[in-house]
């Protein structure tokens, strides 16, 4: 439990930019890792946002808003995880492999071994195993859904205040009327045992 509080603490509070400082229109052929991650990453920025385009990435799923819901996941998973893309990092080669030979690239190994991109077809998208694994990494790091909030980015959160966005500012208010409603809980609460108590020992 401590640790859903302190992701859902993170995840507010971390801003919204998995890339590193580069903002040029992606060249989204998907013919190398670099390629498939920036294109997403890219159109999931407050300022470029597209997530039609973003869901280009899913491999053959079920249906065009399936494929957005994924890709939208992954990048939130990343961001309430605070990991940033450093894009001179991700490989340009179209027939990449890593080091067992394997058409496939981790964006963070240590982090987040489970979210990667495979070749497929002579394109680079998420993997399989990447898509079956991100609705449960996704309720993990926003617990009690409090990724409702993120939901608005697109509409209401690329207006910043003092450094963190509209949405974040939403979302610490939140978390700090909560606690304030389970301190004020818990202190009722603990007075009416006490003096339930103080009345039994008087009776």
């Amino acid at each position: 439990m401590r640790q859903q509080i302190l992701y859902l603490f993170l995840a507010f509070l971390v801003l919204p930019f998995t890339l590193d400082a580069q903002n040029k229109v992606p060249d989204f052929t998907q013919k190398s890792p670099y390629s498939t991650i920036y294109g997403h990453l890219y159109y999931l920025q407050n300022n470029s946002y597209n997530a039609d385009e973003a869901a280009k990435v899913v491999y053959q799923a079920e249906s065009p808003k399936k494929a957005r819901q994924l890709a939208v996941k992954i990048k939130q998973v990343l961001d309430g995880k605070g990991l940033k893309v450093i894009l001179s990092d991700l490989p340009r080669d179209s027939v990449y492999q890593d080091s067992l030979k394997r058409s496939r690239y981790v964006l963070f190994p240590r982090e987040l071994p489970q979210v990667y991109v495979e070749r497929y077809e002579g394109k680079w998208y998420y993997s399989q195993a990447t898509m079956e694994v991100i609705p449960r990494l996704h309720q993990e790091v926003y617990p009690l859904g409090s990724d409702k909030l993120l939901k608005l980015m697109p509409r209401f959160g690329s207006n910043a205040f003092f450094g963190l966005f509209a949405w974040q500012w939403v979302g610490l208010l939140l978390l700090v009327f909560l606690a304030c409603l389970i301190h004020l809980l818990l202190t009722k609460l603990l007075s009416l045992a006490i003096r339930a108590l103080a009345s039994t020992r008087l009776g």
